[in-house]
């Protein structure tokens, strides 16, 4: 199985996303606004990552990778441009992620939209109204979007909510997420507020249900329990593991950090288990499991992998729970220390 996913996952995938995200940049330096050009040049080889690492569900459906790349593009792009110092406005982060809703939303309409309405810059040369438009085009054809659109658009909504209130000033952005978390009750399943908040700021389930609707006649029960699945407990898992990597820059930067909110190492590491093993239980149920297992799996081979582990001193916490899993996410753990140091992750 780790043959049958890594091997055309980097050696057939990977180009194809970069050759992707090579196209976006020559428009990215197009781009007449200064400010906006510096964050979407930032955004594209920063966060190239993002890309390569969502573009595993394009595997053996390469019809959806100009989705995920134009996507995760988005998102990255926008987290960018609400990250700006001196920028908290709650209703321009909140318009300009109008544009992940309208990515969602099949249409014939070809005026572009004003997504920087509020914000103090916007001149991108049409550039994220380009990306919305690419989703679209790929959504359109897809045979059971229909069936995914409303967790689709759930899901994005989160995204979006804990987009907006994580920029805010640092004064009040906390009571903004708690605020937010203590409404969403429903759907917290005992996590604590700041783990509710990293589950939600995953794209991965978004990717996961596109994946399925390029499917003809899926049912409904099938959609229930791979969203079960990812969230909150693969998106908690994806997105826990970005900020434990990023704990001590974010620290040092005065940024939030989700992993900081946690009393001591045991818990860090108690709770981390606890969403591995929420994850693989809940995937029982999943058609496609052994593919999505694989990806849980890849995800700590990835994040705990990287070279920040190691300099944070993190990597017993690493150890313990890659070693806590099977014989096969050690291989991809190895597989990825060797891939890192040859420079193709």
């Amino acid at each position: 199985m780790i043959n049958f996913i890594l091997f055309p996952y980097i050696f057939r995938i990977f180009p194809k996303v970069k050759s992707n995200l090579k196209n976006y940049k020559k428009s990215v330096l197009q781009m007449p606004c200064p400010h906006l050009r510096e964050q979407g040049i930032l955004s594209i080889e920063n966060k190239e990552f993002h890309c390569l690492g969502g573009s595993i569900y394009a595997l053996n459906c390469y019809e959806i990778l100009p989705f995920i790349t134009s996507f995760q593009t988005i998102s990255d792009y926008l987290d960018n441009l609400c990250d700006r110092k001196g920028i908290f406005d709650e209703r321009a982060f909140e318009h300009l992620h109008k544009s992940m809703i309208d990515s969602l939303t099949p249409t014939h309409c070809n005026s572009p939209v004003n997504y920087y309405k509020y914000y103090p810059y916007s001149d991108d040369g049409g550039y994220l109204n380009f990306l919305v438009e690419e989703c679209q085009k790929v959504i359109s054809f897809l045979p059971s979007f229909h069936h995914v659109k409303y967790p689709l658009l759930e899901f994005t909504s989160l995204y979006r909510d804990l987009q907006v209130f994580k920029h805010l000033h640092p004064q009040v952005r906390e009571n903004k997420l708690i605020t937010w978390f203590n409404d969403q009750k429903k759907s917290t399943k005992g996590l604590y507020w700041w783990e509710f908040a990293a589950a939600t700021g995953s794209t991965l389930p978004i990717f996961a249900l596109i994946r399925l609707a390029r499917k003809k006649n899926i049912a409904h029960l099938e959609i229930k329990n791979l969203c079960s699945a990812y969230f909150p407990w693969i998106a908690g898992l994806h997105i826990l593991l970005d900020y434990l990597i990023d704990l001590k820059e974010d620290q040092l930067e005065g940024d939030l950090n989700f992993i900081s909110y946690y009393n001591n190492y045991q818990q860090v590491k108690n709770r981390l288990m606890l969403f591995i093993e929420n994850s693989l239980l809940n995937l029982q149920r999943v058609k496609e499991k052994r593919f999505h297992e694989t990806i849980v799996k890849g995800l700590l081979a990835m994040y705990l992998s990287d070279p920040k582990v190691y300099k944070n001193k993190q990597e017993t916490l690493a150890l313990e729970l890659i070693n806590s899993l099977d014989s096969e996410t050690k291989v991809m753990y190895r597989m990825c220390l060797y891939l890192r140091k040859k420079e193709i992750l």
